[in-house]
């Protein structure tokens, strides 16, 4: 088996990626990997900003927001973060950062309009399409 040293982790400040961040942790401190969390701003995730330039700056805030509490978290057991903000359709995204990493570990819904009903589109999109295994916590 090859072995885990990197692994992506999509945060959006929902419980199920606080849970997912959390077990991407352990999962570090077990394997001595480096987590990356990733936060993704998309264009319809925060109707009220409006023009590209304080969607982008906004969304920015909202998104070290996020990180940093999954960051502290992580960095209490002991094991090293790495945190991005990127901005664009989050599954899109998460595959394309996911390229260097071993493993992805993923909420099993988000903030997504429609919560609750099925599996998140973005976690079923990214299981769906990745090369690499895909973790999806509950």
């Amino acid at each position: 088996m090859k072995k885990i040293a990197n692994i992506l982790v999509g945060v959006d400040g929902s419980e199920n990626s606080l849970r997912a961040a959390e077990t991407a942790g352990e999962l570090g401190r077990k394997w001595n990997a480096t987590v990356h969390l990733l936060f993704i701003v998309g264009p319809s995730d925060y109707p009220m900003l409006d023009g590209k330039e304080v969607w982008a700056d906004q969304g920015a805030k909202i998104g070290a927001n996020e990180l940093d509490k999954a960051a502290a978290m992580i960095k209490a057991m002991g094991v090293e973060t790495k945190t991005d903000v990127d901005f664009g359709h989050p599954a899109i995204k998460l595959l394309k950062q996911s390229e260097g990493m071993d493993l992805i570990v993923l909420g099993s819904r988000g903030k997504g309009a429609v919560k609750g009903m099925f599996t998140g589109s973005v976690s079923l999109r990214v299981s769906q399409q990745s090369k690499i295994p895909v973790l999806i916590v509950p």
